[in-house]
C-alpha cells in the first residue's frame, strides 16, 4: 500500500527504491547510537 501510494504520488518506479534506501539508512545510524552490551553485567 505504501509502495502504490509512493509510486502514484511521484510517477517514478524507483522512488520506492529511494524511500527504502533512506529507511536503511536511517535505521543503521540510528542503531550505531546503541550503547554495547557485550561484556556488560547482567542484573
Amino acid at each position: 500500500m505504501v509502495a502504490t501510494y509512493i509510486i502514484e504520488h511521484t510517477g517514478d518506479d524507483l522512488s520506492v527504491a529511494f524511500y527504502l534506501a533512506a529507511a536503511g539508512a536511517i535505521s543503521f545510524f540510528v542503531t550505531l547510537r546503541f550503547p554495547e552490551t557485550y561484556k556488560a553485567v547482567l542484573r
